[in-house]
């Protein structure tokens, strides 16, 4: 009976980290985040102070690469972290791309759903 209740609960447990989960989060590819962030040949607006080094696909992908301490502070993300950029040198990468691609990759958030 132990293992019963055992695996009841285990089960129970997967259920609710399921649940808590929501809906799957939409995965884009890189060429819709590249037009959305306005890159183009690896940097936005081809400008050499604003180079793109890998696109983050979803909100799994921008975990891990949070995750990462040599990526930390080099990532822009949507406002609901469903997509991202990481860029090749936060030193230099210049305000006014870090706005322009903030605000392609938004665009590229879920829209919230009416009730």
């Amino acid at each position: 009976m132990g293992r019963r209740v055992g695996a009841g609960l285990c089960m129970a447990v997967v259920a609710l980290a399921i649940a808590a989960c929501g809906e799957e989060s939409e995965k884009f590819s890189d060429g819709k985040i590249a037009d959305a962030a306005g890159v183009e040949g690896g940097a936005v607006d081809k400008d050499p102070f604003c180079k793109i080094d890998d696109y983050l696909n979803d909100s799994g992908e921008i975990e891990e690469a949070a995750d990462d301490k040599k990526a930390k502070g080099s990532i822009i993300a949507s406002k609901e972290g469903n997509v991202g950029v990481v860029v090749a040198d936060p030193t230099i990468f210049a305000d006014d791309c870090a706005e322009k691609v903030r605000a392609g990759l938004d665009k590229l958030d879920p829209k919230p759903k009416e009730k």
